[in-house]
């Protein structure tokens, strides 16, 4: 049943789940799975990057693995008609890994990704300097259950 939903699923939808599965794999290896030729398949994924769907190819790192054991969400707020400007100088500093515009009584939420906690409180005051940053909560991780920034099959939203 499964291989008859995935010939039903459109062709970039099923390239996608094989790069999302293995995105060092060859066209012709994803061409030869799919049943389609290679000249397809880049034909496909070139079309997808031109239309900012594959926005790049990278590596999936375990950060605690390279030392990056803590990791702290930061809640900030600022000053209205700043959010934007501000946001991207907190985007700048190296440790942050994500930063995002949210609803809320915070602005933004700022995920940091550091090796102790003195670079966390480094990266607070850091934040806190900024002009038009009115205030921030912090927060650390414990443990974490999951993360995937990843793609998910897309299996759930085909059938």
């Amino acid at each position: 049943m499964k291989a008859k939903l995935n010939e039903k699923r459109p062709l970039d939808e099923r390239i996608l789940v094989e790069l999302k599965a293995n995105s060092r794999q060859s066209f012709r290896s994803i061409a030869s799975t799919l049943g389609v030729s290679p000249a397809s398949v880049i034909q496909h994924i070139k079309h997808l990057e031109e239309k900012g769907i594959i926005q790049g190819f990278g590596v999936d790192l375990n950060y605690p693995a390279l030392g990056y054991d803590l990791m702290g969400i930061i809640r900030v707020t600022i000053h209205k008609g700043a959010l934007l400007s501000v946001q991207k100088e907190i985007a700048k500093i190296p440790e942050v890994v994500s930063v995002y515009d949210v609803t809320g009584d915070a602005d933004s939420l700022v995920i940091v990704r550091v090796k102790h906690r003195g670079d966390l409180s480094r990266i607070v005051k850091r934040i806190l300097k900024l002009d038009n940053v009115e205030r921030s909560n912090t927060q650390v991780v414990l443990n974490v259950i999951k993360e995937n920034y990843r793609m998910q099959p897309l299996d759930h939203i085909v059938q």
